[in-house]
């Protein structure tokens, strides 16, 4: 596990740890439960993966590039918890005092930097994992070597390729167009209507891929698929929505991380100088300690 990297969704982490109910302040009278959950998960996972490559992904704040393609993007999501929404700068300043580098990129979400970390990791021959459990990073998902694998705190499960099929029908690869297919309410995306996660996964099993279904819409009515014959019109209908789906949910790959070398700039050193100042601040320094340990 050593010549590895593992990628934190610093996003999905802190939200999951503000959830779990911690609330605690710091010297400064600062909320910091959720970070201090999230420093303790950190340290536990290391000592248990005993990984030498790290980095943390955040969302930035601001415009996306994907609010060009769809103004109305997550529009309609809840505003963070005005108790979480200070705690992610506190959060990136504990984990970056741990020794451990933070991705932050404006106009980019955290999944598009753990996609251009993934791609860039492979291509340096390191195996990844993915400490997360957003659908949409099942796109990235591969056996083949090097491996990049997903780790789901919560339930401590393993996600590689087969157990996205088990998830959702389909291997890693058609993942992007199975979601293009069913839409994403969460992130008020569409998909076309009428065909929900059962047609999708059949059709992407029949004919490989969006464009292969489009090509074969004369095909669809002899699958052994409730209502098959109605489905090449839904797909006609709706075959606009699935383009601009696939647009939104293809993760970039291009996201400028400023690491000219994975293996050199990501390489766990252990906490940084002046750890202790900061742990100090935040009251609790059990996770310095135990990061300590682990170098």
């Amino acid at each position: 596990m050593s010549d590895a990297l593992v990628v934190f969704d610093g996003h999905s982490m802190m939200h999951r740890s503000f959830h779990a109910g911690k609330r605690q302040l710091d010297t400064r009278n600062r909320e910091v439960g959720a970070v201090l959950t999230m420093l303790d998960q950190i340290v536990r996972l290391l000592g248990k993966m005993r990984a030498r490559h790290l980095v943390m992904a955040f969302d930035p704040g601001g415009p996306l590039h994907r609010h060009e393609l769809a103004p109305d993007y997550k529009a309609h999501r809840k505003p963070t918890d005005p108790e979480l929404l200070p705690q992610f700068d506190i959060a990136r300043e504990a984990v970056e005092a741990l020794g451990i580098p933070t991705v932050r990129v404006e106009g980019f979400e955290a999944d598009d930097a753990i996609a251009s970390l993934t791609d860039r990791a492979r291509s340096e021959g390191l195996p990844t994992w993915i400490i997360g459990l957003d659908k949409d990073l099942y796109q990235l998902v591969t056996d083949e070597d090097p491996t990049v694998r997903m780790f789901v705190l919560a339930t401590k499960e393993v996600i590689d390729e087969a157990a996205v099929s088990d998830r959702i029908g389909v291997p890693p690869r058609a993942a992007l167009d199975y979601y293009a297919l069913v839409g994403d309410s969460g992130d008020h995306i569409a998909g076309v209507k009428g065909v929900g996660p059962k047609a999708a996964s059949t059709l992407l099993q029949a004919f490989g891929s969006l464009d292969g279904i489009f090509d074969h819409l004369d095909d669809i009515p002899q699958l052994d698929l409730r209502g098959a014959g109605r489905l090449p019109l839904r797909l006609l209908d709706g075959r606009g929505a699935a383009t601009h789906a696939q647009q939104l949910l293809a993760l970039r790959r291009d996201v400028p991380l400023g690491f000219a070398s994975l293996r050199q700039e990501l390489l766990w050193r252990g906490p940084a100088a002046g750890a202790d100042a900061l742990f100090a601040e935040l009251d609790d320094d059990r996770a310095l300690v135990g990061a300590r340990r682990l170098t």
